[in-house]
Parts: C-alpha cells; sequence; structure tokens
C-alpha cells in the first residue's frame, strides 16, 4: 500500500511542477496534454485557491497555491507511508 501512496504523490507532484512550468511558457493551453494535465490538478488546486486566493503584485499575479499543494502532498505521503510500513 506504501509504494501505491509513493507513486499516486508522486504523479500528482509532476503533474503540479509540469502545470507549473507550462504556464510559464508559450504553450497552447488547447493541447490535448496541456488539457489533461489541468483535469488533473485543477481538483487539488482550486480548494486552495480559494483559502488563499493568488497575491497581486505590479508585475500580476502569484499563484501559491501549486506550492501549498506539493507541500501537502508531501506531508500526506510522509504519514500514509509511515502508517502502511508497519
Amino acid at each position: 500500500m506504501g509504494d501505491f501512496v509513493r507513486f499516486v504523490a508522486g504523479t500528482m507532484s509532476l503533474m503540479i511542477l509540469a502545470r507549473c512550468v507550462i504556464s510559464w511558457m508559450s504553450i497552447s493551453r488547447q493541447h490535448p496534454l496541456c488539457q489533461l494535465i489541468e483535469r488533473m490538478t485543477e481538483p487539488i488546486l482550486v480548494p486552495i485557491r480559494k483559502l488563499m486566493p493568488p497575491i497581486r503584485s505590479g508585475y500580476g499575479q502569484l499563484d501559491l497555491s501549486p506550492m501549498i499543494a506539493l507541500i501537502a502532498l508531501w506531508l500526506i505521503r510522509g504519514i500514509l507511508t509511515g502508517v502502511f510500513a508497519h
């Protein structure tokens, strides 16, 4: 069970990181891979954005939800793999 938790948390972490990288590049959001990544990560990021909306600055907005999601995934993975290790 611990391997499954690590796999899911790792996959979601990679998708969140990929979404961040894609947002910095000029890639069409209509690309099927971009749409898949957005559909997979949005259920995690939307609730975080509701609690902590993007920060407005003179240069645009800073969305901290991916960073918070990665930290949460890391913590959840650590707790669950510890529980299932015994």
